[in-house]
């Protein structure tokens, strides 16, 4: 019976899961993320003022942005300020004025274009990434840690023990390479909490 209570959560909240909020606040980000977000409010139709924010942070913010999510920010933040309605009719023309604000993304199709048709398929397989990812995989278990670096692990054992980190994050965190691609969490790791065990503890060093 208590509804006096705040969720906060990442993205992964705006799909899969059937809670309905009275209020809420999302990050600009795209209009698809902020129809997905705005769908756990007022779900089921049972608030009379519900309302759903769009928020940008402070450029001095202690929180890393991610570059890769400006460009749909900003084609987002020119609907609200032509005080555009917010419509799942609108996601196919944020997603064309997405590709056509962003210049490396049309030289990225231009040049997959050619290659695919000069039969380049190589070029193709290496250049096609749907989605942009700066990140690493860690691992926290010492004992799979011990057969990586025999080279005796496989990928489903990686699979259940591991996690991804951004790039940026390696040095700060001191994590270690420890084959390809595969990094070694050093710090503390928590069954509940995960790696922010670990980085819990380092901001309380700061």
């Amino acid at each position: 019976s208590d509804t006096d209570w705040t969720l906060v959560a990442t993205s992964c909240v705006e799909a899969g899961v059937d809670f309905s909020f009275r209020t809420g606040f999302r990050e600009v980000s795209s209009l698809l993320s902020l129809l997905q977000a705005a769908g756990r409010v007022n779900r089921h139709g049972k608030e009379e003022n519900a309302q759903m924010w769009s928020f940008t942070l402070q450029d001095s913010s202690m929180l890393n942005k991610n570059r890769h999510l400006q460009t749909s920010s900003d084609v987002l933040k020119s609907y609200l300020n032509d005080q555009i309605p917010i419509t799942p009719e609108l996601s196919t023309r944020s997603m064309k004025d997405e590709i056509f604000r962003d210049d490396n993304c049309l030289k990225s199709i231009h040049q997959l274009m050619q290659d695919e048709t000069a039969g380049q398929f190589k070029s193709v397989c290496d250049k096609f990434v749907v989605i942009e990812t700066q990140t690493v995989i860690a691992v926290s278990d010492q004992n799979l840690i011990e057969l990586i670096k025999q080279g005796k692990s496989d990928w489903r054992q990686l699979q259940l023990h591991s996690f991804t980190i951004s790039t940026y994050n390696i040095e700060k965190w001191n994590v270690r390479e420890i084959a390809e691609g595969i990094y070694e969490w050093t710090l503390p790791y928590d069954s509940f909490i995960g790696y922010m065990a670990g980085v819990l503890t380092k901001l309380k060093e700061v």
